[in-house]
């Protein structure tokens, strides 16, 4: 896994930054999720990861959604999940910070700054879940996803646990009006406020 990442100085790709190619996600964020779900995605080698805790709704929403299309809970984490890099991966917002935290990076290498080091390295962020409940069990994310979804944590100062949850969120906001989604949409809201505050914080 690479992070140069794009910066205004510096023309990377930001498909081979990601690996967007690789793990066959570059052009899903052209499409709503249930065009997806309707015509299928071929991803590749399933991986799992733990998670404890949930926004309430998310896991009711996962389980009607994929009944509805009559495919399992975790091949639908797989695909929004990768539905939401690739959202991700072509926003502005997390450019700019992706950007940013690159020049970071590169100005803790060449000093002794240990308060930018912390914040580099942070990874519990600010941002909490509106309403949450805890249950422990695993979300199922396709292996060659892993590189472009800690380059995201990274850049954000989120763990991994918490920002997939956020990024099956934003593919599934792509869905169809529901009482789910009025449910979330303020986890949504406030996952963008975050976004905009770790650009500041990186500044």
């Amino acid at each position: 896994m690479t992070n140069n990442w794009e910066t205004e100085n510096e023309n990377f790709t930001p498909e081979g930054d990601w690996q967007l190619e690789e793990a066959q996600i570059k052009d899903l964020y052209k499409q709503p999720l249930r065009e997806l779900l309707r015509f299928g995605y071929h991803g590749g080698e399933e991986t799992r990861t733990g998670v404890k805790t949930f926004p309430i709704g998310i896991l009711s929403w996962w389980r009607d959604v994929a009944g509805e299309a009559g495919i399992s809970l975790s091949k639908l984490q797989r695909i929004s999940i990768n539905h939401g890099i690739s959202i991700c991966a072509h926003d502005d917002r997390i450019k700019e910070v992706r950007g940013l935290y690159t020049s970071k990076v590169r100005q803790a290498r060449n000093g002794r700054d240990k308060q930018l080091v912390k914040t580099l390295e942070e990874k519990g962020g600010t941002l909490n879940f509106v309403s949450e409940t805890k249950y422990a069990t695993s979300v199922g994310l396709l292996k060659q996803s892993e590189g472009p979804i800690a380059s995201i944590s990274a850049a954000l100062g989120l763990p991994v646990t918490k920002l997939i949850i956020y990024l099956s969120l934003l593919s599934m906001m792509t869905l169809e009006q529901c009482g789910w989604k009025d449910m979330l949409k303020e986890d949504v809201e406030l996952f963008w406020k975050y976004v905009e505050q770790r650009a500041k914080t990186l500044r």
